[in-house]
């Protein structure tokens, strides 16, 4: 192999054949080669540096993903007791009005709490990650 085919061979190569490393032509060309193995490891230092950066932002990107989820299951929630409230029906003074029942599903690491309000039709149920974010 020569430089010519080693670099058009770079293109699409493993991190570990760029470091001259396993048993491919290109690895043992790297291995060989001082202009080449300078451009594979500096190809190889570029992918770290773009993996690095892309892990950084899923992680900031699933943050926020995560942050938002208690509010929008509250919201969703709280449009969808509000959608299936039945219309209040007519009561003499003294009757009592059962209490609401609400059931709520958190995955595991999450907590949630409900509260009731004055207005029988809204419940608020709040979803957190436990210890926060």
């Amino acid at each position: 192999m020569n430089c010519r085919e080693a670099r058009e061979a770079m293109l699409v190569a493993e991190a570990m054949e760029l470091n001259g490393a396993g048993s491919s032509e290109l690895a043992g060309h790297v291995a060989t080669c001082d202009t080449c193995r300078a451009l594979g490891r500096s190809l190889s230092a570029d992918l770290d540096a773009l993996d690095a950066a892309v892990r950084n932002r899923s992680r900031r990107t699933a943050k926020i993903i995560v942050a938002t989820l208690p509010i929008a299951a509250a919201l969703v929630a709280g449009a969808t007791l509000v959608h299936r409230a039945s219309p209040p029906r007519a009561q003499s003074v003294g009757t009592t009005v059962s209490p609401r029942t609400v059931s709520v599903q958190v995955a595991p690491g999450h907590q949630a709490a409900v509260f009731a309000t004055k207005d029988t039709n809204v419940t608020v149920v709040w979803i957190s990650t436990e210890g926060g974010i």
